[in-house]
């Protein structure tokens, strides 16, 4: 899915998602929220509370009204992690021929874009979880700006063609990115 309009004779290189595991803490919300809906449906009149043994002492009343503040809280924590999810599901990163372009969001779609004659250092940064995960930050430089790419899957192949490209174009001067395909696809 193009979340762009390219320039003229503009070739897309490279279209990455975020890493998948951006996924995994909305995910481990949604799942305990709805275990936790599942036992509480399971006691329609009371709250979880009842399992404590200073629940039992709790009179109808404020049994009900814990039990809807409850439900209020598996709810807002279901539409943040859902929330989170969908933002994390619509980031993508993309290296054209021109530009390098990060575009986010569904209902507002948001791109940043730089210009790739521009970009004169690309840099990798990665801890030790993003090692276990393979995967890594990359920060575009060019004089008064900068491009981040959080959580790029393959990274250092991402930060590679990159450079790789960069070098095509300052070696020969053009940014067709045809030429530069077929290059690597000889090697």
């Amino acid at each position: 899915m193009k979340r762009f309009e390219p320039i003229d004779g503009e070739v897309i290189l490279a279209d990455e998602p975020i890493h998948w595991k951006n996924y995994i803490g909305s995910l481990c919300v949604l799942l305990l929220t709805a275990l936790l809906l599942g036992v509480r449906t399971g006691k329609p009149d009371g709250c979880l509370l009842d399992w404590l043994p200073a629940g039992e002492r709790l009179n109808d009343a404020t049994r009900m009204i814990l039990g809807h503040i409850e439900l209020v809280i598996y709810f807002v924590a279901l539409g943040a992690a859902y929330l989170r999810l969908a933002k994390v599901y619509f980031i993508r990163y993309y290296l054209t021929s021109k530009r390098i372009i990060v575009t986010t969001g569904f209902f507002t779609v948001r791109t940043v874009e730089m210009l790739i004659q521009r970009c004169e250092t690309v840099n990798l940064k990665q801890n030790v979880v993003e090692r276990l995960f393979g995967c890594a930050d990359i920060t575009c430089l060019a004089p008064g700006s900068s491009i981040l790419l959080l959580d790029v899957k393959r990274a250092a192949e991402f930060k590679k063609l990159i450079m790789s490209y960069l070098t095509f174009v300052r070696d020969n001067g053009t940014d067709k990115g045809e030429e530069f395909l077929q290059t690597l696809k000889q090697k």
